[in-house]
């Protein structure tokens, strides 16, 4: 029986206080899931937002360097005055994507990774749906332990197709084989810079460094690069692939590239992340073309089309649609 006091009751029966307490739980089930989504939409923007500065940035060296590409690894002497003797493709983007004064760190140190610039951190670089991201460092193991990491690599098929030894100063370097401005298949049709987790804790000891040199075959394509996909510049000598040996080739009438990777996996997982394919935490994986603009992919793209998307001179139009 209730107490009543000037005619208002002075407390709640336990029927309802459960259905209250019922009522508060279900709101916070149906509000979880519209935050995440509201916490995901967020991070996909500002991973779409990085890769479209990253793409400005390309397109500003190319301004400065007469069309030229950044190298995927260079050596530029000595004694160069105004850069480091090493220069890796992330290192080499420093300056255009807002982060002068750590290039500038690197200066008379000999290389990109001089001068405390191994373990410095660029949020630019860091996708925030990444899981693997752990504040930028690396702490998965091998070649890369303590060095920085990033949430994105660029396509090798774009800027690691001409190999060649420098004759000044016999050092090989790993450029693109094109400019800005002569891309055969053109810049709206050739991926430039994918999603690629900075970690993999299934294959202990790999990383996605971004100072760490990587090339073929002076410094080697080893477990801390990054870059995504493979393929070769000498058919009578290839060098190895990098990242993509394990997978049969597949052959593209009228180039000389034997793989580029298979479809794009969205793998939100940290367990399932695989070092060889693009990896995302998001629903779709954020692709940068080389015209500037960020296009989402998902697993369902077909193979085909996707090793056209990452080819640079195979000559085929790229469908309708493939990236949805």
């Amino acid at each position: 029986m209730f107490r009543r006091l000037g005619g208002r009751r002075l407390a709640f029966t336990l029927i309802e206080l459960l259905v209250v307490i019922a009522i508060i739980a279900i709101l916070i089930a149906l509000l979880v899931p519209a935050v995440q989504k509201v916490r995901e939409a967020a991070a996909r923007t500002t991973c779409a937002n990085n890769l479209k500065q990253i793409g400005l940035g390309i397109h500003n060296y190319a301004s400065t360097y007469n069309s030229k590409l950044p190298p995927q690894l260079q050596y530029v002497g000595p004694q160069a005055p105004s850069t480091p003797s090493w220069i890796t493709f992330w290192y080499a983007m420093l300056p255009y994507v807002e982060q002068g004064p750590l290039y500038n760190r690197a200066l008379g140190s000999g290389a990109a990774w001089g001068n405390g610039n191994h373990n410095a951190v660029v949020p630019l670089y860091g996708c925030p749906s990444d899981p693997t991201y752990n504040q930028g460092v690396n702490s998965n193991g091998g070649n890369g332990s303590t060095w920085s990491v990033t949430s994105y690599a660029p396509n090798w098929g774009m800027f690691a197709t001409n190999l060649f030894v420098d004759q000044t100063y016999n050092a090989w370097q790993t450029r693109s084989r094109y400019n800005i401005g002569n891309i055969p298949d053109g810049t709206s049709n050739t991926v430039g810079v994918v999603e690629r987790y900075s970690q993999f804790p299934a294959y202990p000891g790999y990383a996605n460094v971004f100072v760490y040199p990587c090339s073929q075959p002076y410094w080697g394509w080893v477990n801390a690069c990054s870059i995504y996909g493979g393929s070769y510049t000498n058919p009578g000598n290839p060098p190895s692939l990098p990242f993509s040996n394990w997978y049969p080739p597949a052959s593209i009438a009228g180039a000389n590239y034997i793989q580029i990777m298979p479809p794009v996996l969205a793998t939100p997982g940290q367990a399932a992340a695989h070092y060889q394919q693009v990896n995302t935490g998001h629903p779709v994986a954020q692709t940068l073309l080389m015209d500037g603009s960020v296009r989402g992919v998902g697993a369902t793209v077909t193979y085909q089309a996707w090793i056209w998307a990452c080819t640079p001179e195979d000559g085929n139009p790229l469908p309708q649609n493939w990236n949805q």
